[in-house]
């Protein structure tokens, strides 16, 4: 987990509760012209979507961190470094 900036004079950029079809590219595309980085928290009931593993395989090939926003329902008891990851080639 990343939770400080390692570099004097920086900033941690977030966008929660993604991704947005609409919109996500365009803010990458901003941010890559201006060299800065960011964390996109992906909201996990939206893995299904087609057009949202492509989206995440993109937001992945660009460099830029993923996080994942997990629904309440969801329970940790069990939980495993191994079971979160799954299989990379369905998810990106």
């Amino acid at each position: 987990m990343i939770n400080k900036c390692f570099s004097s004079n920086s900033i941690a950029l977030t966008f929660d509760d993604g991704p947005s079809l609409n919109s996500t590219r365009i803010l990458m595309d901003v941010l890559n012209r201006h060299n800065a980085t960011a964390t996109f928290h992906i909201v996990t009931k939206h893995f299904d979507d087609p057009d949202v593993q492509t989206l995440v395989k993109d937001v992945y090939d660009r460099g830029f961190q993923i996080g994942y926003r997990l629904e309440a329902e969801w329970e940790f008891d069990g939980v495993t470094v191994d079971g979160l990851q799954g299989d990379r080639k369905s998810v990106v």
